[in-house]
C-alpha cells in the first residue's frame, strides 16, 4: 500500500513540475514591472504584455522602459538579453537608442479588449506668419 501511495505521489509531483516548466516556456517573461501606482491592477498589464510583441521596440544592448498613460512603467529586456535567455524573438529588428528622444518616445495604454495601444506624439503644426 505504501508503494502505491509513493507511486501516485511521484506522478502528482511530476505533473506539477511539468506544468510549471510548460508555463515558464509559454510565458517567456522578457519584461518586468518597474513602477505602478497602487490603484492599478498589475495583472491586466502582465496579461497584455504576454500577448504583445515588443520585439522591434527593444534596444539591442540595453533595457528600455515603456510608460503607460496610467503611470505604469515596464522594462523590456534588451534584444541581446532575450537572445541569451533562449527566448525566440519573432523578428531581428530592434530600436536604435539614438533615435528615441523624449519628444518622439510613445506612451502606451490598455485598450478595452486588453491589448496594448501605442499613443504616438503628434508634431505641432507650424503656422506661417
Amino acid at each position: 500500500m505504501k508503494t502505491i501511495f509513493n507511486f501516485f505521489l511521484g506522478i502528482v509531483l511530476l505533473s506539477i513540475s511539468t506544468n510549471s516548466v510548460i508555463a515558464q516556456e509559454k510565458n517567456n517573461v522578457t519584461f518586468s514591472i518597474k513602477e505602478a501606482p497602487s490603484s492599478v491592477d498589475i495583472t491586466t498589464y502582465v496579461t497584455a504584455m504576454e500577448k504583445a510583441d515588443f520585439s522591434c521596440f527593444r534596444f539591442l544592448n540595453n533595457e528600455r522602459v515603456i510608460t503607460f498613460d496610467t503611470g505604469v512603467k515596464i522594462s523590456l529586456m534588451s534584444a541581446m538579453q532575450v537572445k541569451l535567455s533562449s527566448v525566440k524573438l519573432t523578428t531581428n529588428c530592434y530600436a536604435k537608442e539614438e533615435d528615441i528622444t523624449p519628444a518622439n518616445d510613445p506612451t502606451f495604454q490598455l485598450g478595452p479588449n486588453g491589448y496594448i495601444l501605442m499613443v504616438a506624439k503628434a508634431k505641432p503644426n507650424k503656422t506661417k506668419e
